[in-house]
């Protein structure tokens, strides 16, 4: 591959008024350079597959695994897996890709068959996928909500179809893990999550926000290394003095009472965005605030 560039500004003029230029191979471009032009989103994974393939200079570029967690970024519209090689998580979502587009022609075939069940056709279809394990499942989903916004609306339509499916089925074993951990928090993200498929709800994101709120609280100047079961009641009165002076002066949570039956009032992620809820979700809220700064509270009905 030969671009033209001007190798010497010091070359001279030729009798018809042009600089002379040369030929310079893509090859001979400094490693950052070629970096930079591999980056570009016009180049997409394909390409940079291709490149790697063209020659040594080429491939040891190609390594650099930013490159491809960008590439990735610009084809699959998802939150990433977690992964140690991001050309290898490239390849696996290229072959899962393939292979749902070819299970969604046979599925949109199956849908047509008289006195046939969706969920059975699809769970029939998607058997080899389903039986993966977590991280494979990951894929699947960030492969999906791709071709969610496809063009194609026979794709779009059997890729939604496809997702509900898959997102509710692992759904269901977190949600029984959660019964069995029995973690307060958990199981609010997992509401969360089962009412908004189409929304992202981080619990990560959701840890983060609450620990902001502790931290806080722990900077009002409240001892909290002496707390524990023996603590005396004025120990514990004023911590839950100074939760409620962050939480409910600082912070404003408050409950919704204009549109109390609002749905969104139910979910822990929107709670701490919109700061307003119903009394069982800012009291999963302050449960979970207070446990981590070593209280141990329980709800009453």
């Amino acid at each position: 591959m030969k671009i033209y560039v001007n190798k010497s500004i010091s070359g001279g003029i030729n009798l018809k008024g042009v600089m002379p230029v040369s030929y310079v191979k893509l090859d001979e471009f400094a490693k950052e350079l070629l970096e930079y032009i591999f980056n570009q989103n016009n180049i997409d994974y394909k390409d940079l597959i291709n490149l790697s393939k063209c020659c040594r200079r080429f491939y040891i570029v190609c390594q650099n695994d930013h490159l491809w967690k960008n590439k990735i970024l610009t084809r699959w519209s998802c939150k990433l897996p977690v992964t140690l090689s991001y050309r290898s998580l490239c390849e696996e979502l290229h072959v899962v890709d393939k292979k749902l587009k070819f299970k969604i022609s046979v599925i949109a075939r199956k849908f047509y068959v008289p006195n046939t069940f969706a969920e059975n056709i699809i769970e029939e279809e998607l058997q080899d996928f389903l039986t993966e394990k977590d991280k494979k499942i990951d894929i699947l989903i960030c492969a999906l909500i791709t071709l969610k916004n496809s063009c194609e609306l026979d794709t779009k339509y059997y890729a939604e179809k496809i997702y509900n499916h898959v997102f509710y089925k692992k759904l269901k074993q977190k949600w029984n893990d959660a019964v069995t951990n029995d973690s307060l928090l958990k199981g609010a993200v997992l509401i969360s999550k089962w009412c908004n498929p189409n929304s992202f709800v981080s619990r990560k994101t959701i840890e983060n926000q609450i620990d902001d709120v502790v931290s806080l609280i722990k900077n009002t100047g409240v001892n909290i290394d002496d707390i524990s079961q023996d603590s005396s009641l004025e120990q514990v009165m004023e911590l839950v003095q100074a939760i409620n002076l962050i939480v409910y002066s600082k912070m404003r949570f408050q409950g919704n009472s204009d549109f109390y039956y609002d749905i969104h009032n139910s979910f822990i992620d929107l709670v701490l965005q919109r700061r307003t809820g119903i009394p069982i979700s800012l009291g999963v809220l302050y449960i979970v605030i207070a446990k981590k700064l070593g209280l141990t509270l329980q709800g009453v009905r």
